[in-house]
């Protein structure tokens, strides 16, 4: 998972981060590489939740989002952010909240592991417990890439690109900060050994919809279906 992550966030070129390229219309020619990121973050969550809701019963539903609360926790840390917070972003869908009996199973020690994963990669004070967590990690380290697009929507949103007559180079020092930033990181990389077999799993990922993402729904709706009020 990480290496695939790695390859992917590696690939990303400073042009693709200027002009927020990534939100344009042409948004796949501009900046594909971040779309691609995108993609696969989006498929890593539904995946998340095809793995919690796709046992037959609580138990092994339970042992299932138990693991991937495991994993994410594995990933926090060695620094893989992106796909600890697509993880986390599965585990928070609708179709994975519902599962009330799958959650209680799960028991108090996964629930505590889960909210404290929540908690660091939360939105809260702009991303306050990533941001500060990440700044102190040691490379290699796959950062949210979401976060690094928000401050540079920020940057370019809130400062002129000119100051009468002058270019505004504060502007640019901010942006050339936040892509040199990204560059050290994306030429760290993972010691780890590439699985063919493994790797083609993630690869081959089920692309995010509103129809796939329904389809989830109604299984979890099967699986636990809503109790009537007492």
């Amino acid at each position: 998972m990480t290496l695939i992550e790695q390859q992917l966030f590696a690939a990303i070129t400073p042009n693709e981060l200027l002009c927020q390229s990534w939100a344009q219309r042409d948004a796949a020619t501009r900046a594909p590489n971040i779309t691609q990121l995108t993609s696969h973050f989006n498929a890593l969550a539904l995946w998340t939740v095809k793995s919690v809701v796709e046992p037959a019963t609580v138990k092994q539903r339970a042992k299932r989002l138990s693991f991937l609360v495991d994993v994410a926790e594995q990933l926090r840390e060695m620094g893989n952010y992106s796909t600890l917070m697509a993880i986390i972003a599965g585990l928070n869908k609708a179709s994975v909240l519902r599962l009330k009996l799958t959650l209680k199973e799960c028991g108090p020690k996964c629930l505590r592991k889960m909210s404290e994963l929540e908690t660091l990669m939360s939105a809260d004070g702009a991303y306050r417990n990533y941001r500060t967590v990440v700044k102190s990690s040691i490379l290699p380290c796959i950062p949210y890439i979401g976060v690094v697009l928000l401050d540079l929507t920020f940057m370019e949103d809130g400062n002129q690109d000119r100051i009468g007559d002058h270019i505004n180079f504060v502007k640019r020092q901010m942006i050339a900060e936040v892509i040199r930033d990204l560059e050290l990181k994306q030429t760290t990389a993972y010691p780890f050994k590439w699985n063919d077999e493994v790797a083609r799993s993630f690869v081959l990922l089920p692309r995010a919809s509103v129809e796939y993402e329904s389809q989830l729904w109604a299984e979890s709706k099967r699986k636990e279906s809503s109790q009537p009020a007492q």
